[in-house]
């Protein structure tokens, strides 16, 4: 049985975004575990403009690899109220900025 994750991809982009916060897991750090190419995570969290089977591919070998239920990135969540805030734009820039670090800090360990 296979699930079309392409149509639920605001529900994705909200479950990978929690997935990646509660493990503690970097988008880098993500892609070295399940082969999914760092730009396609970029992606898959921001607007997927790619083939349909292969976001649905990319979304089925994160959930086979950390053995997530065939729903986990479908169902209906709501982030945390503390991330739902608006930020401005030096905010939202400087927020990329750390994550860029994290994820070259993460090369190195």
């Amino acid at each position: 049985m296979s699930v079309d994750y392409f149509e639920h991809q605001e529900n994705v982009a909200t479950n990978l975004i929690l997935f990646l916060r509660e493990r503690g897991y970097s988008r880098l750090s993500l892609s070295k575990l399940t082969g999914v190419p760092r730009t396609a995570l970029d992606q898959l969290l921001g607007g997927w403009n790619g083939d349909v089977q292969e976001y649905n591919e990319f979304i089925e070998k994160i959930r086979i690899r950390f053995d997530l239920p065939m729903d986990y990135f479908i169902k209906e969540v709501a982030l945390p109220q503390s991330s739902a805030t608006i930020l401005s734009p030096e905010v939202q820039e400087l927020q990329r900025g750390l994550a860029d670090v994290l994820d070259i800090y993460s090369m190195y360990i």
